[in-house]
């Protein structure tokens, strides 16, 4: 089954924010500190959604808040446990994007983030479809490369760092 799929069926197991997660989520974003993440650590990331690219796209940075907190989703269909984190990333002029950051348990280890915490995170980005809840993109392979051509992923909440082993050079 491709990654595609198994992210996108582990999206369909989740159920979307509650409206009280999405109000807290908005009280969080504006009070929380965000000197670490500005719109031009997001640039690739809106360039990306304004010209709804349908292919996933690798190494796409995104940073920002944590909406909520982060949400554990059951193996499914073979794919191994997730975590999903729900990120408020900033792209400008007050404008941020609602994005979906989707951790592997296997080979990223479990990240958990709380709501108010920065997250950042390098991996593989795709737009979300309507139905699939409130986000408008996703990003996973936030863990060592496993295909040609990308980068090695990670993922930052706070001062923590997934994978916490260090991945093997000269893939």
């Amino acid at each position: 089954m491709s990654r595609y799929l198994v992210t996108r069926l582990l999206l369909l197991s989740f159920l979307t924010l509650s409206v009280t997660e999405r109000v807290e989520a908005v009280h969080a974003e504006t009070s929380a500190a965000r000197g670490r993440c500005s719109p031009s650590a997001n640039s690739t990331l809106s360039a990306f959604v304004a010209k709804a690219i349908p292919a996933h796209v690798d190494d796409v940075q995104v940073c920002g808040v944590a909406a909520a907190p982060t949400k554990h989703l059951p193996a499914r269909d073979g794919s191994g446990p997730h975590h999903l984190t729900s990120v408020w990333a900033p792209i400008g002029r007050g404008r941020r994007l609602l994005i979906a950051i989707f951790t592997n348990d296997d080979l990223d280890g479990i990240v958990v983030a709380k709501r108010g915490e920065n997250v950042s995170a390098l991996g593989q980005a795709f737009l979300m479809w309507p139905q699939e809840g409130p986000f408008v993109a996703g990003l996973h392979d936030t863990h060592c490369a496993t295909h040609i051509g990308a980068a090695d992923g990670w993922i930052r909440v706070n001062d923590r760092l997934w994978p916490m082993t260090p991945c093997s050079q000269g893939r």
